[in-house]
C-alpha cells in the first residue's frame, strides 16, 4: 500500500525520529518536523539562510543540521522542546550532518571540496576536534551508523559510478563494496542491524540479510519495489526505512500533473520478508 505524508513540494532528507512519531525534513531552506500520526507539521527552523540535513540525536530530544548563516554550511544542534541552538561546528568549508552513532559519541558529516565531497566525524564529547573518515579525489557521502555502531555505509564513486560501500567504525583502512551495478544516493540499515537496504542505479529497492561475523558480509540482495526518488536528495537521505523494517518513507517524486514535483512517500511492503 502506497500513501502519501504532507502535500507535494520539495521535501528533501528525510529523516524519521528514534520513537518513529516525528519525521524531519527540509523544504524551501527551513526544517520542517511533522507528526508522524497526525500528518501535522511545524516549522522547526527561522531565518533567512538555508537550513538543511536534518539528523536526530540518539534520545529523539534533539537534530543537528546545516545552516548557511555565516555564509558557508555549519552544523548546528537544536533541542526540539526547548528550541535552544548551538553551533557544533563552524569553517570555511560547507559541511552536513549525515549520522549519529548509537551512543550519542560521534557525528558523521559529508564536507564539499573542489569538485567533490569527503567524510568526516565530530567527536561530540571531550574536546570536538574533527577528523577525516577518507579524503581522496575522489567523492565520497552519505555516511550512516550501523544501528551497533560497528560500521557504516557511505556512497563511493571510487569505481568510476556510485557504489554503496561499507567499513568498519572506527576506520582500520578495510572496506567492502555493497553494490554492484550501481546505487542511487545513499544506504540504510534493518533498526536490528541484521538487513541492509540501498536503492540501485534503475530506483529498485534492495534488501539483503547482514551476515554476523568480524567482516561485513550480505546474503544476495533481493528487489523490494520501484520507485522514482527525487535526484534533489542525491547523496543524502533517499529513502528511511521504519524499525519493523516492513514500511519505508520515500523521497520520491510525485506522479500526475505533479510530475516535478516531490513529495515524502509512505511505502508499506507486507511481503518483505518473503
Amino acid at each position: 500500500m502506497v500513501g502519501r505524508l504532507g502535500d507535494a513540494a520539495n521535501w528533501l532528507n528525510p529523516a524519521l525520529s528514534p520513537d518513529e512519531t516525528k519525521l524531519a525534513v527540509s523544504r524551501d531552506g527551513d526544517i520542517w518536523i511533522f507528526d508522524t500520526t497526525t500528518g501535522n507539521s511545524n516549522r522547526f527552523t527561522f531565518g533567512p539562510a538555508e537550513d538543511d540535513s536534518p539528523v536526530w540525536s540518539p534520545d529523539g530530544f534533539s537534530a543537528a543540521f546545516s545552516s548557511k548563516r555565516t555564509g558557508h554550511q555549519d552544523i548546528y544542534q537544536k533541542n526540539i522542546n526547548t528550541g535552544v541552538e548551538q553551533r557544533l561546528l563552524t569553517s570555511t568549508i560547507d559541511k552536513w550532518p549525515t549520522s549519529w552513532s548509537p551512543n550519542g559519541d560521534f557525528l558523521l558529516y559529508d564536507q564539499s571540496g573542489p569538485g567533490l565531497f569527503d567524510m568526516f566525524v565530530l567527536p561530540m564529547k571531550g574536546e570536538r576536534k574533527p577528523q577525516a573518515v577518507q579524503q581522496t579525489p575522489m567523492t565520497e557521502s552519505s555516511l550512516h551508523f550501523s544501528p551497533d555502531g560497528r560500521w557504516f555505509t557511505y556512497s563511493s564513486n571510487e569505481s568510476g559510478v556510485y557504489q554503496i560501500a561499507v567499513q568498519p567504525f572506527p576506520p582500520t583502512g578495510v572496506k567492502w563494496l555493497v553494490s554492484k551495478d550501481g546505487a542511487f544516493g545513499d544506504a540504510a540499515w534493518h533498526r536490528d542491524g541484521r538487513e541492509f537496504f540501498y536503492v540501485d542505479a534503475s530506483s529498485n529497492f534492495l534488501a539483503a540479510e547482514v551476515k554476523p561475523g568480524d567482516t561485513f558480509q550480505t546474503g544476495p540482495f533481493r528487489r523490494l519495489f520501484h520507485r522514482r526518488v527525487n535526484v534533489w536528495t542525491w547523496m543524502r537521505n533517499v529513502f528511511v526505512p521504519a524499525a519493523n523494517g516492513q514500511r519505508f518513507l520515500v523521497n520520491a517524486v510525485a506522479e500526475g500533473p505533479l510530475s516535478s514535483s516531490v513529495t515524502v512517500i509512505l511505502n508499506w511492503q507486507s511481503q518483505l520478508k518473503k
